[in-house]
């Protein structure tokens, strides 16, 4: 794309004084659909203001990751670990779902809508639970229905990554397409 950036960005050149008409044509499904026209700088405004809060949310969770190892490498306790990686797949899952994989060109288009990120997220939560509430001693059939319950996750990761949901756009829901007038700080209408 034109613009790197989490939403749809489409740039124009717009003739002063005159009115005109912008027609988009989706080629996915989204949820919802809103189009609005600003300014460049209003734009990367809005970008830094994204970036803040997106920055906070990662920094926070990777704490979370490095506190859980440590007390798994000090503690032993296992449940631990599995917290670690229920901490680590929500954040793949969710760099995936704003576009960052896409952006850093680690993947050459969004590919999938996060099944197979889900599904070891899923088997992780899975795991975390048996682990901390000690489900196979104490809750045996309770336990048996856990390990059913991953394991009947694990088709729907193999289809997802199988049969990506959208090819070209990262999925950002909800989907936006933002107009940028290079020229000027507003359009006359």
């Amino acid at each position: 794309r034109e613009v790197v950036s989490r939403s749809v960005v489409v740039t124009f050149d717009p003739r002063p004084h005159v009115d005109e008409t912008l027609l988009f044509r989706l080629e996915t499904s989204p949820l919802g659909f809103s189009a609005e026209i600003v300014s460049p700088d209003e734009s990367a405004h809005r970008e830094a203001g994204a970036q803040w809060v997106l920055g906070l949310y990662y920094g926070l969770a990777a704490g979370l990751l490095v506190y859980n190892l440590f007390l798994f490498v000090s503690l032993r306790d296992r449940a631990y670990a599995w917290y670690a990686l229920v901490v680590l797949s929500t954040m793949a899952f969710f760099w995936g779902r704003n576009g960052y994989f896409w952006m850093n060109g680690w993947t050459a288009h969004s590919g999938s809508s996060g099944g197979p990120g889900m599904t070891v997220q899923a088997m992780a939560i899975v795991q975390f639970t048996r682990t901390l509430l000690s489900t196979r001693a104490e809750a045996p059939s309770f336990d048996r229905w856990l390990v059913r319950g991953a394991w009947l996750l694990v088709p729907v990761g193999v289809a997802s990554a199988a049969f990506p949901t959208s090819i070209r756009e990262p999925q950002v829901g909800p989907f936006a397409v933002v107009a940028v007038d290079r020229k000027s700080t507003r359009l006359n209408s």
